[in-house]
């Protein structure tokens, strides 16, 4: 009977562990996808928002190439 309520809860815990992570996942992407729909139009809210996601993407691969740096060195 322990070992069959056990696994029970942690099933339970599971499914409601997955539920959480999707439901911060779709909150998390929601709102970074926000400011790219709404907002200013025209030349210069569009000049920000490629400005910003040049930014973004160099601060990604900068902070990959330094991941890859650390690993590498201790090696």
């Amino acid at each position: 009977m322990n070992r069959v309520a056990r696994s029970l809860g942690r099933a339970v815990l599971t499914r409601a562990a997955r539920g959480y992570v999707r439901h911060r996942w779709r909150s998390v992407k929601r709102d970074a996808g926000r400011p790219w729909r709404t907002g200013a139009e025209g030349t210069a809210a569009s000049l920000g928002r490629w400005i910003g996601l040049s930014l973004a993407v160099g601060a990604k691969a900068l902070g990959a190439g330094a991941a890859i740096y650390v690993v590498m060195k201790r090696r």
